[in-house]
């Protein structure tokens, strides 16, 4: 399974270790490949219509099969908090 999180065209102006064509290009191989490998692909985004705008659509044209999930945190303070929660229960298995 293949999770894309945050890929907002928004955000892919904030990256700074790489060029933001660079950045893109490498997210669109992914779902290409996902889509040849036939890996589900699950994407999210914080706030999609928010400032930070929606996910790039080389995602979802490339990989049609992946489905969008909303997160269900009510703030992103929330969704910080369950993900640490989240990532100490894995890393303590």
């Amino acid at each position: 399974m293949l999770l894309l999180i945050d890929h907002q065209s928004g955000l892919f102006q904030t990256v700074r270790d790489m060029e933001m064509t660079v950045l893109r290009a490498n997210a669109t191989t992914l779902a290409k490949v996902a889509t040849l490998a036939k890996i589900p692909v699950i994407t999210s985004a914080s706030v999609p219509q928010g400032p930070n705008g929606p996910l790039i659509p080389e995602i979802h044209k490339y990989a049609p099969h992946a489905k969008y999930v909303a997160p269900t945190c009510a703030a992103k303070a929330d969704c910080v908090s369950f993900s640490r929660r989240r990532t100490r229960r894995i890393c303590s298995l």
